[in-house]
């Protein structure tokens, strides 16, 4: 019973990090892409005005 309780608990406690972990790191990417196409890296001048038209 004890057993069972501990690797559940485990398991829960894994899967709240793994969850935060990708949380964060979507969060990072997100970032990343908003600045590099705020900064027309990414994006050609071109369409980057033609977005800002719309």
């Amino acid at each position: 019973m004890g057993l069972e309780n501990f690797s559940f608990s485990m398991l829960s406690l894994c899967s709240e990090v793994l969850l935060f972990s990708v949380l964060c790191f979507g969060g990072y990417v997100l970032i990343l892409l908003h600045f590099l196409i705020a900064h027309n890296i990414l994006v050609p001048n071109t369409l980057s005005h033609d977005v800002r038209e719309f």
